[in-house]
């Protein structure tokens, strides 16, 4: 009996050594298991602000919406001011639609001369964009006593070609108001009005209009003196540009 106990307390012992080395290296496979994990969580959590991370790095993050819910359904509101389309009094063009020259019952001739309009509709659109083209002449002309006379171009048109101020209005618009960068600005002009105007001509007309509106700020006692050496005319310098762009 006691040589049967010594056995089962011998293969306690070697049971409880065995588990006792398999709790080891189970911590220490949870502690490497700790530290890969801490290691990750690191990696995640460094971007371009708190690391020598680019910005291209970071990825895309969903933003949260700051809007709260406000209780109202979609769409609009009870007692909202709707806004219709309304008729225009004078049309730009207008197409009567034409009546049968005869009656598709009795064949009679129809007096169409004395036909009323019944209804009228109105299609809101805008014209095909394109650019138009003004052509100045100067004439001459020789008095009877031998004295030439000429006309003179007048004092906006000093090339042989050049553009308008709509145009450069347009082009400053979208390259300012509308913040389009100068060669989508160009390809947009060539687009919408067939105009081939390169960037460099852009840009110019953009400074001209910096300097045009600090001419137009400036006070009225300063002299005109110190207003030309302020501002110089745009009109040179520009259309220096365009030649050269």
């Amino acid at each position: 009996m006691l040589q049967e106990k010594d056995a089962l307390l011998e293969h306690k012992d070697a049971l409880i050594g065995q588990l006792v080395v398999r709790v080891q290296e189970l911590v220490t496979r949870i502690q490497e298991f700790v530290t890969q994990v801490q290691e990750l969580e690191s990696r995640l959590s460094k971007n371009s602000r708190n690391s020598s991370k680019p910005p291209s790095s970071d990825g895309l993050k969903k933003t949260q919406s700051l809007r709260r819910k406000s209780g109202k359904r979609p769409g609009g509101q009870v007692g909202h001011a709707g806004k219709t389309l309304r008729q225009a009094a004078v049309a730009d063009h207008v197409f009567e639609q034409k009546l049968p020259e005869h009656c598709d019952v009795c064949h009679a001739a129809l007096p169409v001369a004395q036909a009323q309009v019944q209804e009228r509709r109105q299609v809101l659109d805008i014209p095909v964009p394109r650019h138009e083209v003004t052509e100045y002449r100067t004439l001459s002309l020789v008095c009877q006593c031998g004295k030439l006379h000429e006309s003179r171009f007048p004092e906006e048109v000093t090339e042989h070609v050049q553009y308008g101020p709509n145009v450069r209005a347009v082009a400053v618009h979208f390259t300012q108001g509308q913040l389009l960068p100068y060669a989508r600005t160009s390809e947009l002009m060539a687009d919408l009005y067939q105009l081939d105007i390169s960037p460099g001509t852009l840009h110019g007309w953009t400074e001209d209009a910096v300097i045009a509106s600090q001419v137009w700020k400036t006070p009225r006692w300063t002299s005109r003196s110190s207003r030309k050496n302020a501002a110089p005319s745009g009109g040179c310098g520009s259309r220096h540009r365009a030649k050269t762009a």
